[in-house]
């Protein structure tokens, strides 16, 4: 408490969560309103409530610690609201920080600390006796507040005891859960009685007028009528209430009178008296049309029958007998709705007199509108300028009648001059109400527009100083009479992310009625509690310092301040003496704080506190305020840091110019040299593999039987070309390598990454490497965990590094087995899958497991064996994980022929349960690596393969890719005409276009080409260098149809120099497979002599009657084309096939293009597109924009591009049937020879495709990979030798063609269900069953 000498005015604070709401600014104005009657200063402290979860509520509570106890001589606590989180016991640890003041609490009774509470337990039970008694109602259903909250718990247990008490049973489906005070839970209430429950109700008790506003509009919503299907009561009789439709009957509460009390009872306590633990004040039942009654008030203003007095007959006519009628006790009518109208009961006296007077007549000499007008209108004009309403003055009049008693059968004309007079009254009552709403909404535009300039002016304040003066200028428009802010001195973070206040904190600004004070530039520093708690300002200083205290606040001489507690009035400087405002202090302290932390400027998000004066504006306002200012206040202090940075970054930008320029020089040369490296690296490329690839290519070409007029090879020259071939392919390999880690060191290595599923993109590379195990005689096993998460990565080249290790672990493995095994982890940071293959092989001594992945590093103990290599496919291996993100290792003993594992992880994107969010199956996904993810596995009828060919043939379908989803809308319509099944894929609004393309599986792909697509040839180059979608023929086309024109070009991709199998693929996709091209002219366009041999040779050897024509530049070819044109017009015969290379001096492959669309004769001439290995990106763009170019110039009209389409599909279903023919074809070998060792390159070679070819053929007739047919068929055949008997199961396998007992149980096992012993042993009966429910 106050030391002894302060001020004789007491200072009360008061602690509430808000003051914004009905009831905050209630009980807010009851306890002003108490204090200016008392003569008494408030200090109103408003944050949040205790223990609120939310960060906003939190950093709010920090000004309770401005309370300070010297300061303050009592304090209100609105324990109620502060502890509906908390409860009462934390509510009651967080009051004992104040002791030892005397407190009393609102809403709540605590140890030690009476309370002003509600009688909620009996207003509940009148508002439920009505629903019963008057209602009739019996099922009445109960929304509940919450748990921690004392009132809400009384309104519930009244709620109980009421149904025991009317023989009503208990039913716990017809309580709500315990919701916090949200309008929405009342919604929410109605949707789980009625839709979770199937309650059955009749009637609602809200816990709160705030659920009922929610309640009601739900009951509506559903078709339920209130109040004839269901009555609703609340409790609060909040403003919103009597407004709404039905107007709400409700529990009236005097929220004001409730702060009136605690202030009353506080001043009791500090005069001694002794205090009951708990006052309760009564609510009363305000009938409204919701519970089915109609309000009280009309059927008041209908009635004629008046209360009469008992003794006279009449109205008395005396003004004791008039007072002593209200005063026989406050609980007469009259008073009470006096009392609701804002004016004492007292004030009753006067009006009662009034009325009787003129009444009676007595009232001589008076104008129409009499004595009674007069006073009522004083009376109202009094109330409503004090912040009340003008319509309870309705409920008054309605008593005065119900006093008068007159009656029209008594005396008629005095109950006409009554009823003249109540219906003047009412007329008044209307007027002010409208003048009061209009005044209401004036000052509430007013204010809005005052708050709309200060936002603005405060949101261009430049810094505190500018900030603060237009504080001072523009709140005193607000009717802010005094305010000061103060900011934090030292601000310092507390405990479990709360912040606390410091002790210190710097007044910046000070003003009241008597002007501002003027303060030093950085403000004046104060202790923060005492100054917010209107303590003394200067606590003990001497009288130096307060006469220095006067000139900076009030600039006034103070020689006559002798006294150090005094200023030159002789008044003591408090603060209520900077901020006077009034004779009696109303002041009302908020937090400054910033919505975000601001570490840049404070240890915390506390910036200080603001102190305005509470007695001229509505408690929405200072909400407001608080918002705002701290807004403005955290954008100042960022822009003043903001401004340091800038200044002493640009200062260390001026010192660093030089520095500066060398850098970006120095970082130019490095682009350049990166620039000069990848074309080093392209010329390397192709110098280098150009030879290797003749090559492999003539060996190739020689050791190919059957074709053109070679005669066979000698058994020696065969294994001479076998072994150059394989060194050749060894060589390419080794320099594709060297070329890749060279690639990945200048940044030119590049992964095409996106969401993947390992398990399903290495199971080609998981087949590939059983076949290197079991070819060496080892034993292969594979684990891989179920649920496995997604990775992102390039599919691709995951299947490359597995391959490298696996091909390493086979080859270092001479006894044993090799383990590969996929499986999630946790890791220490964040999940991720690890793919390790173990061996039973030399392993890796401990000295060289750091530096195994090192470039052109080769174990001692493998070198020392005979093994060759360069050393460089671990190092690729590392760089290519770690591109990936992520690490790649070794675990070994170090024992010769201990085994080693290599391992690498890849951080996961997601749990495997969300695999299917983005809405590609994780195989597609793996396809869509680069991978053909099916080889191996037989697809289901439920697959989408499966559905798809149920559906259409795959070569009706197509896929158009397009930019956006709009696109390509003609074309698709005209293609479905057709009768072509057309899937659109927008490839820039679909990052898994491609996943997506390959679980349609389609025919062929048209790319839709516009102008400003500049990613189309990109999109080419992925389509042909995917293993997946390479075999797929590419239809590019572009249609503007706004002009009417449009083009296409048929091409296909290969990169140079090509082999046998690429070029017999190209051909399969032109629909030239099998033509004889007797008389025809191929023309072959590359600059490279040996190029141009190499294939001269291939295309001789594929088509001997033709005639080969020789370009070494574009200027060259298109002189041929044009020679060809001019001979061959007559006859219509124009070229088979151009073989162009697009990287040609002169003139390059994409002006040889143009000029052939422009021509009607060799447009239509298949072209095969040769590029370089790998192209660079400058290249790749110089292509795309050649293309867009040629596309753009549209030599067609919209429906002969639209006929070119159509045209070039139909020759693709004419492939399907190639394709079937070719399938077929081998599936006969398979049956003629499947006892014997065959290979897909054997099945590939008979038919004279490729290998890739020949999967995609069997992949479209069959749903199955050759080898997996192959398997199914020699399971087959098995299970025929098992039935009949006679042989052993060695024997059988065998047989069939099976060379492996492990492998043969093992694909046995997935085709039947069980191992071939058991099929032997088992029943037929037992076998048909098993087989059924294997195949379901």
């Amino acid at each position: 408490m106050r030391r002894c000498g302060q001020s004789a005015t007491r200072r009360i604070g008061y602690i509430t969560p808000r003051i914004s709401d009905h009831h905050g600014l209630a009980i807010w104005r009851g306890i002003v309103e108490m204090a200016q009657a008392r003569g008494v200063d408030v200090f109103s402290f408003v944050g949040g409530e205790v223990q609120n979860p939310q960060d906003a509520e939190r950093r709010a509570n920090a000004i309770y610690d401005l309370v300070d106890r010297e300061s303050l001589d009592g304090l209100i606590i609105w324990g109620a609201s502060l502890g509906s989180h908390a409860g009462p016991a934390a509510t009651y640890d967080f009051c004992q920080r104040f002791q030892p003041l005397p407190m009393v609490s609102i809403g709540i009774s605590l140890p030690g600390i009476p309370g002003v509470v509600l009688d909620s337990y009996g207003g509940t039970r009148a508002a439920m006796a009505h629903l019963i008694e008057v209602h009739g109602r019996r099922q009445l259903a109960f929304i509940r507040g919450p748990t921690a909250h004392r009132e809400a718990s009384e309104r519930y247990r009244s709620y109980c005891d009421t149904l025991a008490d009317y023989s009503i049973l208990f039913d716990p489906q017809l309580v709500s859960p315990p919701y916090p005070w949200v309008e929405e839970y009342g919604a929410e209430a109605i949707r789980v009685f009625l839709d979770e429950r199937g309650a059955q109700f009749d009637a609602i008790v809200s816990a709160s007028d705030t659920f009922a506003l929610g309640a009601l509009p739900a009951l509506h919503a559903r078709g339920i009528s209130v109040p004839e299907q269901v009555s609703v009561v609340g409790f609060d009789d909040r403003p919103a209430s009597r407004a709404l439709t039905p107007p709400l009957t409700t529990l009236k509460i005097s929220m004001r009178e409730r702060g009136r009390q605690a202030l009353a009872m506080v001043l009791a306590r500090l005069d001694g008296e002794q205090l009951p633990d708990e006052v309760s004040l009564p609510a009363r039942l305000v009938i409204r049309r919701s519970c089915g009654c109609f309000d009280a008030e009309v059927v008041r203003a209908g009635g004629t029958e008046g209360r009469r007095n008992k003794e006279e007959g009449k109205l008395p006519g005396a003004t004791s007998h008039a007072f002593s009628v209200l005063t026989r006790g406050a609980t007469t009518s009259l008073a009470r709705e006096l009392e609701d109208a804002g004016r004492p009961a007292a004030d009753g006296v006067q009006l009662l007199e009034a009325f009787v007077a003129e009444l009676d007549g007595t009232v001589e000499g008076v104008p129409p509108v009499g004595r009674f007008l007069v006073t009522l209108d004083d009376l109202m004009r009094r109330a409503v300028t004090t912040g009340g309403e003008a319509w309870p003055w309705h409920g008054v009049i309605s008593a005065l009648r119900e006093l008068a008693g007159v009656r029209p059968d008594e005396d008629g004309e005095r109950w006409r001059r009554a009823e003249n007079l109540l219906h003047q009254a009412r007329v008044l009552i209307g007027e002010y109400a409208w003048r009061s709403q209009a005044e209401a909404t004036r000052r509430l535009r007013q204010q809005s527009d005052q708050l709309h300039d200060i936002t603005r002016s405060l949101a261009l304040a430049g810094d505190v100083g500018e900030l603060v003066d237009i504080l001072a200028r523009d709140l005193p428009g607000l009717g802010i009479r005094s305010c000061a802010v103060a900011l934090y001195e030292n601000p310092r973070a507390g405990t479990e992310g709360i912040d606390s206040v410091p002790g210190d904190c710097r007044l910046v600004l000070a003003y009241d009625e008597n002007g501002r004070a003027v303060l030093p530039p950085d403000g004046e520093v104060c202790c923060a509690p005492v100054l917010a708690s209107g303590g003394r300002l200067i606590g003990d200083r001497k009288v130096g310092d307060i006469a220095r205290f006067q000139r900076v606040y009030y600039d006034r001489p103070s020689e006559d301040a002798t006294d150090p507690g005094e200023g030159v009035d002789g008044r003591r400087r408090t603060l209520s003496a900077c901020l006077p405002g009034s004779p009696v202090q109303t002041i009302i302290v908020q937090t400054l704080f910033s919505r975000g932390r601001v570490e840049t400027l404070h240890a915390t998000s506390l910036l200080g506190f603001i102190m305005l004066d509470g007695s001229g504006c509505e408690g929405q306002i200072y909400r407001v305020l608080q918002e705002q200012i701290s807004s403005a206040l955290t954008s100042v202090l960022l822009l003043q840091e903001n401004i340091r940075l800038y200044h002493a970054a640009t200062l260390r930008a001026e010192r660093s110019v030089a520095a500066e320029q060398a850098a970006q020089e120095k970082q130019r040369l490095a682009e350049e040299a990166d620039h000069l490296k990848s074309r080093f690296l392209s010329m390397v490329s192709h110098e280098l593999r150009t030879p290797l690839i003749l090559l492999e290519g003539l060996s190739e070409m020689m050791l190919r039987e059957g074709l053109g007029s070679r005669p066979p090879l000698p058994a020696p020259y065969r294994q001479d070309l076998e072994r150059i071939r394989a060194t050749s392919q060894q060589l390419g390999g080794l320099v594709r390598d060297v070329l890749d880690l060279a690639r990945s060191q200048v940044g030119q290595l590049r992964l095409a990454l996106k969401p993947l599923d390992l398990g399903s993109v290495l199971q080609s590379t998981i087949l590939v490497g059983e076949q290197m195990a079991r070819s060496k005689g080892l034993d292969w096993q594979v684990e891989i965990d179920e649920d496995l998460p997604e990775v992102r990565g390039d599919g691709a080249r995951l299947q490359e590094i597995t391959l490298n290790l696996i091909s390493n672990a086979v080859k270092f493995t001479a006894l044993g087995e090799v383990r590969l095994r996929i499986e999630a982890d946790a890791g220490d940071a964040a999940p991720g899958v690890t793919v390790s293959i173990s061996d039973t092989g030399l392993g890796v001594p401990l000295e060289e497991q750091q530096a195994i992945f090192d470039e052109f590093r080769q174990s001692e103990r493998t070198a020392s064996r005979g093994f060759g290599g360069l050393g460089v496919g671990l190092a690729i291996c590392r760089e290519i994980v770690q591109l990936h993100g992520g690490e790649i290792g070794v675990r070994s003993s170090g024992r010769v022929d201990g085994g080693s594992t290599f391992y690498f992880r890849l951080p996961a994107l997601a749990p495997a349960a969300a695999r299917q969010a983005g809405g590609v199956p994780a195989a597609q996904a793996g396809e869509a690596a680069g991978g053909w993810a099916t080889a191996g596995v037989a697809p289901t009828a439920a697959s989408g393969t499966g559905r798809w060919q149920e559906s259409r043939r795959w070569q009706d379908s197509v896929v158009l890719l397009t930019e956006q989803a709009a696109g390509g809308e003609l074309l698709r319509s005209h293609l479905r005409e057709q009768g072509f099944d057309v899937a659109v894929l927008p490839v820039e609004e679909q990052e898994d276009w491609l996943a997506q393309l390959l679980s349609l599986r389609p025919g062929a792909v048209v790319l839709d080409l516009q102008p400003t697509w500049e990613q189309g040839w990109q999109l080419f180059d992925v389509l042909k260098h995917s293993q997946a979608t390479e075999d797929i023929p590419v239809l590019l086309y572009s249609l503007l149809a706004e002009q009417g024109q449009g083009s296409v070009l048929a091409l296909d991709y290969l990169a140079k120099p090509m082999g046998p199998a690429a070029l017999a693929r190209a051909l399969q996709n032109l629909g030239l497979a099998d033509h004889d091209a007797q008389d025809q002219a191929i023309l072959i366009a590359d600059d490279d002599p040996d190029i141009r041999a190499l294939h001269r040779d291939m295309v001789r050897e594929r088509f001997p009657g033709c005639r080969i024509l020789e370009a070494a530049d574009g200027v060259q070819a298109l002189e041929l084309l044009q020679r060809e044109e001019a001979e061959g017009r007559p006859q219509g015969a124009p070229l088979l096939f151009v073989l162009l290379d697009l990287m040609m001096p002169e003139l390059d492959g994409i002006g040889v293009l143009e000029a052939m669309q422009r021509d009607a004769w060799l447009r239509d001439i298949p072209v095969i597109v040769l590029t370089a290995q790998s192209l660079l990106e400058d290249d790749m763009g110089r292509l795309g924009r050649g293309v867009a170019s040629i596309l753009q110039k549209g030599v067609f009209t919209t429906e002969e591009t639209l006929a070119q389409v159509q045209g070039a599909l139909a020759r693709n279903k004419r492939l399907g049937s190639e394709a079937q023919r070719l399938a077929r074809k081998v599936m006969a070998y398979i049956h003629a020879h499947y006892a014997e060792d065959i290979s897909r390159e054997q099945m590939a070679s008979y038919a004279g495709i490729s290998e890739r070819h020949l999967t995609r053929c069997f992949v479209q007739e069959a749903g199955l990979s050759p080898i997996d047919y192959l398997n199914r068929f020699r399971v087959v055949q098995a299970r025929h030798l098992l039935d009949e008997g006679g042989m052993n199961i060695t024997e059988i396998m065998n047989a069939v063609g099976f060379r492996d007992s492990s492998y043969f149980s093992r694909i046995f096992r997935r085709e039947v269900g069980m191992s071939p012993s058991a099929y032997r042993d088992q029943p037929p009966a037992a076998v048909a069953a098993a087989s059924a429910a294997h195949l379901s």
